[in-house]
């Protein structure tokens, strides 16, 4: 299932302590990502213009305590214009064990399984811009098959509503 919400506008700060107004978005994303997913693999996007802070709000979601409580294995992929499926998976690797990795596309799906097998993760996919719904349904595949806990969850940060509409998402 996939769900999106939009974000009102708010610019962007490097210092997260600084941030105010955010709250609201920050405890329904955490308890979207932590309490409302007893499912399957759950992908969950934020949708905003550039420069409105949505990689700092999906940094400050993703180092919450209930986050990293119910959702103990976490990856962070910067995706941007770059939408190559081995390197996201070798991404998604780097980001989970903090290592490179030299494997070719069964090695990295093997490796993954091996780490997530029935654990709950999140990976944050950043600042996504591919638009092929094909692309997304081989990268979903992957990710379901390296067999995570139910309640896995995916976020993604956007500017494109395109893309939103390529992972297949409805509104809430």
């Amino acid at each position: 299932m996939v769900k999106h919400m939009e974000i009102r506008n708010t610019p962007p700060f490097e210092d997260e302590s600084l941030i105010v107004g955010r709250d609201n978005d920050i405890s329904f994303l955490v308890d979207m990502l932590c309490n409302k997913n007893d499912g399957g693999l759950l992908v969950n996007a934020i949708l905003e213009m550039g420069g409105q802070g949505k990689t700092t709000l999906a940094r400050m979601v993703y180092n919450e305590d209930a986050t990293i409580n119910m959702l103990p294995k976490r990856m962070w992929v910067t995706i941007s214009d770059d939408f190559d499926f081995m390197k996201i998976l070798n991404q998604i690797v780097v980001s989970l064990t903090s290592r490179p990795s030299v494997l070719e596309n069964a090695g990295l799906i093997k490796d993954l399984r091996e780490k997530l097998k029935g654990e709950k993760f999140l990976l944050v996919l950043d600042d996504v811009w591919n638009e092929k719904p094909e692309e997304w349904e081989k990268l979903m595949n992957s990710l379901l098959g390296v067999g995570g806990a139910r309640g896995s969850n995916i976020l993604v940060t956007t500017r494109s509503q395109k893309v939103i509409d390529a992972m297949r998402c409805f509104r809430k």
